[in-house]
């Protein structure tokens, strides 16, 4: 097989690499396999060198050279092709642009949180991950994240002597990750006096429970609600108290 023939090959190839990776990457991501496919050439060039005699590489380098400056000006149309790759998507690319548009304003924020006395909540959106920071008594300044099992259950019952909505958040966590047999007696003992979800709640609040910007539109408010509720649902890890606060969030939005 000629050497030319080879090299075209590599050139042609580390070609088709490059445009797939523009199309579809980032640019971070882009500069990494520009790396890559300059690697994977230099290792071709070498192969090249010691296989065919250099003069023939050195002949092909020169054309290819030579054809450089007639192909910088097809970039220009890279743009292009990307905006007709978009339009094949269809609804979630540029062919869609209201509904793109409308998944942007309604993921923008990515989590939701929930305030009570001892803790701030927060809930994922996309991984459904569920972590809290703590803001009064003596693990303040902490994340549930970072505590034991068993801080986390004396938090807990610091928060169910002084404030039941508190004490419901920590719950929820522990349910979450340790399941439902965590504490029997501390279960118990909190569902006996659960908190009152029916209290007033401010119209920022309640957007920050949903994770939705001001302005929300009445269609990203009921999508972001039935995310959440399917998040927070008891039999997957969440519970009865924090689903509560998200219908309560929504009743408020929506009037």
């Amino acid at each position: 097989m000629p050497p030319q023939f080879i090299l075209g090959l590599l050139v042609i190839g580390a070609f088709v690499l490059f445009l797939n990776a523009f199309l579809k990457a980032s640019p971070a991501h882009v500069a990494k396999k520009i790396k890559q496919i300059g690697f994977y050439v230099a290792i071709g060039f070498v192969v090249l060198l010691a296989i065919v005699k250099l003069n023939w590489i050195i002949a092909v380098i020169g054309a290819l050279f030579a054809l450089l400056p007639r192909l910088m000006p097809l970039l220009r149309y890279l743009p292009i092709l990307k905006w007709v790759q978009n339009w094949r998507k269809g609804p979630s690319g540029f062919g869609n642009t209201q509904q793109s548009s409308q998944s942007t304003q309604t993921n923008s924020s990515q989590s939701s949180k929930v305030s009570a006395r001892y803790i701030t909540m927060t809930l994922n959106h996309e991984s459904g991950e569920l972590d809290g920071e703590i803001i009064e008594g003596q693990f303040a300044g902490q994340r549930l994240s970072t505590l034991s099992k068993e801080a986390i259950i004396q938090f807990h019952k610091e928060c169910l002597a002084n404030d039941n909505e508190s004490a419901a958040l920590v719950e929820t966590y522990l349910n979450r990750i340790y399941g439902d047999t965590w504490s029997d007696a501390d279960h118990q003992s909190h569902q006996q006096s659960s908190p009152n979800t029916k209290g007033n709640m401010s119209n920022a609040e309640a957007l920050e429970i949903l994770g939705l910007a001001k302005g929300a539109s009445k269609k990203e408010i009921i999508a972001a609600h039935r995310l959440l509720v399917q998040k927070v649902h008891p039999d997957r890890g969440g519970s009865n108290y924090l689903a509560a606060k998200i219908n309560q969030a929504k009743d408020i939005l929506i009037k």
